[in-house]
């Protein structure tokens, strides 16, 4: 008996779907509670999403993820790199940060971040440290 070729496709089968993103499972009103510490320190310590101004946005101020890692109070190096800019990726994800990217080359990805409407609501009723 052959197989049915469609059934195959990687991914097609709902079988091999993979697993839902996790934080779309998630209510907003309970994300709070579901961040870790170094989310929350980030969280507090990033800064809103800056007006346009042009048509364009000022990546002046937004810090990389080096500028996060010395605002949370970590060492720069290359642990404290992978999980920031894991925390950071999922905030991301989460609707919370803003990544942003200029125009003109720099070193590496060039993001820098910033809070998203969602983030600052957030970051007004954490209660680890938000206002």
């Amino acid at each position: 008996m052959k197989a049915d070729p469609v059934n195959n496709i990687p991914g097609e089968n709902l079988v091999n779907r993979p697993p839902a993103d996790p934080v779309n499972k998630v209510a907003r009103a309970d994300l709070v509670n579901r961040l870790s510490p170094m989310q929350r320190a980030i969280i507090n310590a990033l800064d809103p999403m800056p007006e346009p101004a042009g048509g364009y946005i000022s990546l002046k101020g937004m810090p990389t993820t080096g500028g996060v890692i010395e605002r949370i109070g970590r060492l720069r190096e290359p642990k404290s790199y992978a999980s920031v800019s894991r925390s950071l990726e999922r905030l991301v994800r989460a609707g919370l940060v803003e990544a942003c990217s200029g125009q003109l080359c720099i070193q590496g990805r060039g993001f820098r971040y910033a809070l998203s409407d969602a983030g600052m609501r957030l970051k007004g009723r954490d209660p680890a440290g938000g206002q």
